[in-house]
This record gives C-alpha cells, sequence and structure tokens, in this order.
C-alpha cells in the first residue's frame, strides 16, 4: 500500500509538472496566437481596402477617367494648370498606380492567410507595390513638369515671334538685295 501511494505520487508528480511544462505553455500560448492571428487578418483587411483605392485609382487615371480633385491624384502645380496637364499625368501614372494596386492586393491576401515565411513574401509584396505607386506618382510629374515646360515654351514663342498674331509681314525690296548681292560679287572678283 505504502509502495502504492508512492508510485501515486509520483505519477501525479510527474503528470503535473508535464501539465505545467508542457500543458501551460501551449495554453498560455493560445492568446498570443489568436492575437497574431487577428492582427495579421486586421492588418490584411485594412492593406486590402488601400489596395482597392489604389488598383481603382489607377484604372481611372489609365483611362483617362480621373476627375480632376485635391485628395486623389498626383499633386503637383505643373498637374492642376490645365485638364489636359491632369489627364496626360494620370495616364502616365496610371498603370503602375493598377500594377501596384495588384501587387498589395496580392500581399495582403497572404498577410490573411499567411503564416511564418509568407509574412515576409507578403511584406515584400506590399513594399513593391507601395514603390510602383511612387514612381508612377514621380513619372506623371515629370510628365506634368515636360507638357507644362513645353507649353511655356510654345507661348512665349507665341508672343515674342514677329509672325506671330496678326502683325503683317515686314516688306522686303528683293531688288535691293539683288544689287547688293551683285555688288558683293564684283567686289570678291577684284
Amino acid at each position: 500500500m505504502r509502495n502504492n501511494l508512492r508510485v501515486h505520487q509520483q505519477i501525479s508528480y510527474f503528470s503535473h509538472t508535464h501539465i505545467y511544462r508542457v500543458g501551460w505553455s501551449r495554453l498560455s500560448a493560445l492568446p498570443l496566437r489568436l492575437a497574431r492571428v487577428m492582427y495579421m487578418t486586421v492588418l490584411g483587411v485594412v492593406l486590402a481596402v488601400a489596395a482597392l483605392v489604389v488598383l481603382v485609382s489607377g484604372s481611372l487615371a489609365w483611362t483617362r477617367r480621373l476627375p480632376g480633385n485635391p485628395y486623389i491624384g498626383i499633386r503637383v502645380p505643373e498637374v492642376r494648370k490645365s485638364q489636359e496637364v491632369w489627364q496626360s499625368a494620370h495616364l502616365v501614372a496610371g498603370p503602375l498606380w493598377t500594377i501596384g494596386g495588384v501587387a498589395m492586393l496580392m500581399g495582403s491576401m497572404l498577410f490573411i492567410k499567411g503564416s511564418g515565411w509568407l509574412y515576409a513574401v507578403a511584406a515584400l509584396a506590399v513594399i513593391a507595390g507601395v514603390m510602383l505607386v511612387s514612381v508612377g506618382a514621380n513619372v506623371g510629374a515629370r510628365a506634368a513638369s515636360l507638357i507644362d515646360a513645353q507649353q511655356d515654351v510654345e507661348d512665349a514663342a507665341e508672343s515674342t515671334c514677329c509672325s506671330s498674331g496678326n502683325n503683317p509681314a515686314p516688306a522686303v525690296d528683293v531688288d535691293a538685295m539683288r544689287r547688293a548681292a551683285h555688288s558683293a560679287d564684283n567686289t570678291s572678283d577684284s
């Protein structure tokens, strides 16, 4: 009987220790795992919403349907000078924004369903998407700057050229030019 009690105490001790070492660590990690899953799900949903905004904006810009507004689009002074410049700048930026939106959407889906190394792939996809949006905005702003500079050159050429506007062409005395050319030819021979 005494041996039975001792065996029972040892089994109780070891099972208690085993539960403490293995069971409680798994149970205590459960809220952490649940929190991680919830955090990644919320992060994935927020990134998916942002990706859809970028994707729709890029599609509208690419098809020249993005209306001029102060919230979505390239926000530099050159772009806002005319509707033509706005449309051209966003036409250039639109494809990159669309591809960036797709990359961000893929990354957000990996955040929602992924685990382990897929989180790193998801983060890289989101970073690549943000970089594509940034490059698209930069290229669009540069295009707007070039279009604006070209329009400034054309406006300056129209205002300073003597043949612009309603000014009559200057009168040229063709006979006087012929006499001057003939006299210049005769003086060079002698």
